[in-house]
């Protein structure tokens, strides 16, 4: 963790601080990348704060995955438009986008890990990703605390971890997170439109941004 604070911290910024651009352009590519670092930190602590958490809103995990995986991209974005010299609107659209996919792709990363790592680290670090999220927010009082002790197995006991992902696949919560992260895509894809006016270079955009979906595996995996 210290590593990667360090690297964070540090390389990027000089890399800026190295580019053969006029300065007004740097300090605003600075304060982009200051911004960013901020908000990734700061959907990255949401993260940590609920690991092992007994009652978590679905709401606040979706945001954190926002502030985490949406705000990394949109940053990325933001500095690529500034430094080819878009226009404020422009470069506003290709951050939105990237802020979409972002949340997108980490929403489908989370199910794949649930439904088709055999390790399943998410339920072995105690991570409440959003279709853990989802199943704790349907328990009644009463229900709630015996499936907290299994995901408490879990951290340890790969047998627990296979009894936590089966009571999960049987609900029609991961499906839910599958429409959640095709609704982020399909507005991203919406963004880049707006932001790349151009016919041949939106059509390339746009099947990246077509080619990232739901695998045949996890929707295997799960119950509606």
């Amino acid at each position: 963790n210290l590593a990667g604070a360090t690297v964070l911290s540090t390389l990027p910024a000089l890399a800026v601080a190295r580019l053969d651009i006029p300065a007004d352009l740097r300090a605003a590519m600075q304060q982009t990348l200051s911004c960013g670092l901020l908000r990734m930190s700061a959907g990255q602590h949401a993260d940590l704060a609920m690991t092992d958490t007994g009652i978590v809103d679905p709401e606040r995990v979706e945001a954190s995955v926002i502030g985490k995986s949406g705000e990394q991209l949109a940053t990325y974005c933001t500095l690529a438009a500034q430094l080819v010299g878009l226009p404020h609107a422009q470069i506003a659209d290709y951050a939105e986008m990237g802020r979409h996919f972002g949340t997108a792709e980490q929403l489908l990363s989370d199910c794949h890990e649930l439904l088709c790592d055999p390790d399943m680290r998410d339920l072995a670090h105690g991570a409440r990703t959003l279709p853990v999220a989802l199943y704790l927010a349907r328990l009644g009082n009463h229900e709630r605390p015996a499936f907290l002790a299994l995901l408490d197995r879990a951290r340890h006991d790969k047998t627990a971890r296979l009894e936590a992902r089966d009571r999960i696949r049987a609900t029609g919560v991961v499906r839910r997170v599958l429409v959640k992260a095709e609704l982020y895509r399909q507005h991203a894809r919406r963004a880049a439109a707006r932001a790349c006016p151009a016919e041949s270079p939106r059509r390339a955009l746009d099947r990246i941004l077509g080619g990232f979906g739901v695998a045949p595996a996890m929707l295997d995996n799960t119950s509606i």
